[in-house]
Order: structure tokens, then sequence, then C-alpha cells
């Protein structure tokens, strides 16, 4: 009975706000503060023990006084201790990281992007994998929570292939107390026939759990001081009978980097991007720092065309080590080869990192 009401209790504060603070990883500075001061009380309480918990006399030539310390200054005393304790709880609240970057989680064969801006906001685009189950639990939530990250300002799902999604579709059923919150979420809509149970289930789980949803099309930008994220596909209206043709293409821009993500982007895709990028030169570089490979380095994907375009300094794959599927093709590798891109996959260098800021 009693430990049926203390567990109750406990259950209890998961309601309340701020029941868990993340504080990510602390700096050497914090780790040093932090012990610091548990030293400093300890040894403080152990020195004025005698003093604070016996009477004791003070000889004084002819007279002896006995000194009896009050029970006020005693729980005073004890107080103050106390507080100078709490306080090392804001010396780990935790602060936004606002050290600018994007990461391409190492999560088997599938994709998670984060990007991480100047202000603090933080982006997700995609997070899934066929290759690694539970990579919510065990993979997206600790990379975010080790930064002190609770919140996802907007996450960005470039389609609804498992690969892409499954990790989101775990956070998104988290019990509210212990997930990351998604804000905003973003998706694009593709011909009914191609809305799948998965497609449905995870919009109508964004639904219920995202402060706003929404498709996401052609030209729809984010502006996050220079941080700048713009759709370039798919269009309104735009047809295909393949979800892979439907992946949302995303240029994300500042004053340093210029990054194209591209889902699992296939051919007539990849015509729709070329076309953009030559028609409105001036909102899109003439060239990227870095190419997210499209479809996780599939010997379709990718051709010489869309890199002659796109002209990545940086190559990245996302794809498992040794995947069923060949990923990535020697074809493919080949065709990035062959304009001298430094290429880096997930698969053999494990997570991926790039500063946005230089």
């Amino acid at each position: 009975m009693i430990l049926n009401i203390f567990e109750k209790s406990c259950t209890l504060f998961n309601d309340f706000p701020f029941h868990i603070i993340v504080t990510g990883r602390p700096g050497r500075c914090k780790i040093f503060i932090y012990y610091f001061v548990i030293i400093s009380v300890i040894l403080l309480f152990n020195k004025m023990e005698m003093l604070l918990f016996s009477n004791y006399a003070i000889k004084n030539g002819l007279y002896t006084y006995v000194v009896n310390i009050s029970r006020k200054v005693k729980h005073k005393t004890i107080f103050i201790c106390l507080e100078i304790l709490l306080l090392l709880v804001f010396i780990l609240t935790p602060v936004r990281n606002k050290n600018a970057d994007i990461s391409f989680l190492d999560i088997g064969q599938g994709d998670c992007i984060i990007v991480k801006s100047e202000s603090g906001r933080v982006y997700m685009i995609d997070g899934g994998s066929s290759s690694k189950k539970n990579i919510g639990k065990y993979i997206i939530t600790p990379y975010l929570k080790y930064y002190g990250i609770t919140r996802i300002d907007c996450c960005i799902v470039t389609h609804s292939d498992s690969d892409h999604v499954s990790g989101i579709l775990e956070i998104l059923e988290q019990k509210k107390s212990d997930r990351i919150q998604i804000d905003n979420f973003m998706i694009p809509e593709p011909d009914e026939s191609l809305k799948d149970e998965t497609y449905k289930k995870l919009l109508q789980l964004a639904k219920e759990n995202c402060k706003k949803v929404s498709y996401i099309k052609k030209f729809d930008m984010i502006q996050d001081k220079n941080l700048k994220i713009v759709c370039i596909h798919p269009e309104r209206g735009y047809y295909s009978d393949s979800v892979n043709a439907y992946s949302a293409v995303l240029s994300i821009t500042n004053n340093s980097n210029s990054i194209l993500l591209t889902g699992d982007l296939e051919k007539d895709g990849e015509t729709s991007v070329i076309e953009t990028l030559n028609q409105h030169r001036n909102l899109f570089p003439k060239s990227y720092t870095l190419l997210k490979v499209a479809h996780h380095g599939s010997k379709n994907s990718t051709s010489d065309e869309f890199l002659e375009r796109v002209n990545p300094d940086i190559s990245v794959i996302s794809c498992g080590k040794k995947n069923r599927y060949g990923h990535p093709h020697d074809e493919l590798l080949n065709r990035l080869k062959k304009i001298n891109t430094t290429i880096f996959r997930t698969d053999m260098d494990g997570a991926v990192t790039l500063p946005l800021v230089q």
C-alpha cells in the first residue's frame, strides 16, 4: 500500500512542468565549479560540526563559559548550506547550443539530419532507418539531449518511407513527459494514391502532438537570421507515381555555406530541381558547399547533369554498413570522384558534422 502511494505520487509529478531538466553535457568549467562547490560545502560543514551540534567551553582565566548554540542558528546554517547546494542546479541549467552546424547522424540505412542555427533553433530533416530499430529512443533523442536540446523548432520530412520516418514516429508516440517536443511539422503532399498507412499515421500523430502541421512545397522558406531554408521541390500540382519523386529538396544557405538536401530524389525530380536552380540563379548559389547524396547512394540517383549543376565541394552519403541494397553503388561513387568532391559516408565515417559558421 505504501509503495503504491509512493509510486503514484512520483507519477503525478511527471505532469508538472520542469519535472525533468535536461542539462546536456556540461562543459569542463561547469563540472569544475560543480564539484568545487560540493567539496567546499562538505569541508565547511564538517569543520563547523563541532560548533553547531555540541556545547563547548571557553576558558578565560578565572571562569569557564559554556556556550550553547541555539537551535535557530543551527537551522539557519543548515538552510544556508542547502541554498548553496541548490544553486548548483542553476550552474547546470542548459543554455541552447549556439554553435551553428549540420549533422548527419549514423543511423544505419536511413536518413537523419539535425541543423542547429546561430539563434539556437533546431531543425530536423527526416529521422528513420530500415536497418536499426528504436533509433528515436537510442540515437536521435540521446544525441539531442547531449546538447541540452528538448525541443525541435521544425521537423521536415522529405517523404514517408520508413527509413526516413521510423524514428520520428517513435518520438511522436512517446509519452509527452518523456519525448522531445516537435513544434512545427512539415511534409510534402503526394498524390492520394501514394498516401500509405505510414504517411497517414505520421500525419495524424503530428496533428495530435505538434503545434503546427503543414504541407511543404516549392519556394516555401524558413528565415532564421542569416540561415535560410528554401524548398526547391516538389511544386504544387506535381505528379508522379513514385513516392520518392515527391521527396522535398531543401536548399540551406547562410553567409558561409550552402547545403542541398535531396531525400530519395529520382531522375524526373532531379530535372525539376536543375530547372529551378537555373531559372532562379539570384535565389540559389552557383555551386554548393555540401550535397546530401540522394537515396543513400543508389545507382540511378544523382546523375552527371545534376552533379554538374550542383558541383559540391563535399558529398555526404547516409547508408548502413554492408546494407542489402549495395549502397552506395560503384557507378554513383565514380560519378562523384569525377567531379573531385570530398566524400563522407556514415557507414564508414560515422556521424558527419559540418560547422555552418566559419
